[in-house]
C-alpha cells in the first residue's frame, strides 16, 4: 500500500487541475494501521510522512452510522481511531478540518472547508 500510494500520488500531481489533488487516503493511513496491527511502523514510512506535505486534510467525523464493508474494521473503536487521527495530525502540525453532517450537509461542509482553504491561500498570495 505504501509504495502504491506514493507512486499514485507522484503520477497524479503533474496531471492535477488547478494544482489541486484530492486523495482519499495518504500514507498516514498506512502508519495508523501499521501501529494498530503491528505495534509499530517501518522507519521508511515514518520518514516519508515527514517529507510529504498535504495542504489540507478533511477528517471525517464519526457521526454517521456504522456501515459494514470489506474495508472497514473495528466498529466499536471509532472514537479511538478518530482520536488517533487527531493526534497524528496534531503531531504533524497538519492543517485539517473535521467534517460532520449527514448526506448533502456533509458534502456541503467538505466543500466549504476546501473553499475556505483556497480563499485563505489566495489571500496569502496577494
Amino acid at each position: 500500500m505504501f509504495y502504491g500510494q506514493i507512486a499514485l500520488e507522484d503520477a497524479l500531481v503533474p496531471m492535477s487541475r488547478n494544482n489541486l489533488l484530492f486523495c482519499d487516503t495518504t500514507i498516514l493511513t498506512v502508519k495508523i494501521w501499521s501501529d494498530h496491527l503491528f505495534a509499530d511502523t517501518p522507519n521508511e514510512i515514518k520518514e516519508e510522512i515527514n517529507k510529504r506535505h498535504y495542504d489540507l486534510y478533511l477528517l471525517m467525523n464519526i457521526d454517521l452510522p456504522w456501515q459494514d464493508d470489506p474495508l472497514r474494521d473495528f466498529p466499536k473503536d471509532r472514537d479511538h481511531f478518530l482520536q488517533i487521527w487527531k493526534n497524528e495530525l496534531h503531531s504533524l502540525k497538519a492543517n485539517y478540518k473535521l467534517i460532520s453532517g449527514t448526506d448533502e450537509q456533509r458534502i456541503h461542509n467538505a466543500k466549504d472547508a476546501v473553499l475556505e482553504f483556497l480563499s485563505v491561500e489566495k489571500d496569502k498570495a496577494l
